[in-house]
């Protein structure tokens, strides 16, 4: 007969140590795989806030050179609006040189017709230079009246004149580059009418003098045709 083996006692406390042990191993691996992850959370945390801190920086340095730039631009302007008529100015300094050698001239000499012929050329000098900035003038007499380019003082009768022509200027008009910088100042003719009141008038008091210039006549032919007695 065959005996049986005998059976192995195995201490309870042995498995419960490692059951535990597995338990406790699996906690940990439980652990470190949240860490990692809470890791992997935090970073992402700190490096978004560390771009956002970095987006901010370019922001501000964006905006203090867009300060300096505006107002590097405003003084650009503000010299640029001082000094704009520079080349005008440079260009009527010989003008005004030859004006002061005119006057100067002119306390010294009687010769009128010098004087005038002196002035002239300088008058010319000045309305080429003008010319060369874009300024010039129009010749308004004979024109018809333009309120747009045209500034009426006065309104004379006239019938050598269509009605709202230009029969007298008294100041020119000046253009830059084709826009009226100053209206001419002008006299204007007007139709010469008179009104109906007046002819009425007129026709009235000729048909008054009608009536007493023939009275007379009508107090003769009276007496005349009186019977005899």
């Amino acid at each position: 007969m065959t005996k049986k083996p005998p059976e192995m006692q195995i201490d309870p406390s042995l498995i419960h140590d490692a059951v535990k042990s597995i338990e406790e191993r699996a906690q940990l691996k439980e652990e470190e795989k949240g860490s990692r992850l809470i890791q992997g959370i935090d970073k992402s945390k700190v490096e978004e806030k560390e771009k956002q801190d970095e987006n901010y920086e370019k922001l501000i340095r964006l905006a203090a050179d867009f300060d300096n730039f505006r107002k590097r631009t405003q003084k650009e302007k503000a010299e640029l609006v001082r000094y704009s008529n520079e080349n005008l100015i440079r260009e009527l300094l010989p003008i005004l040189d030859n004006f002061e050698r005119a006057v100067e001239h002119a306390k010294k000499s009687n010769e009128v017709e010098a004087i005038r012929t002196g002035v002239e050329l300088i008058l010319s000098q000045l309305n080429t230079m003008l010319d060369r900035f874009g300024v010039n003038y129009r010749t308004m007499k004979g024109a018809r009246f333009d309120p747009l380019i045209h500034e009426a003082v006065s309104h004379i009768s006239s019938t050598d004149h269509p009605p709202n022509t230009i029969i007298e200027e008294h100041q020119k008009a000046y253009f830059l580059h084709g826009r009226l910088i100053r209206p001419a100042l002008v006299t204007v003719s007007k139709a010469e009418t008179e009104s109906t009141d007046t002819k009425g008038s007129k026709q009235e008091l000729e048909t008054d003098q009608l009536d007493l210039n023939r009275a007379p006549e009508a107090a003769d032919n009276s007496k005349n045709n009186q019977p005899k007695d």
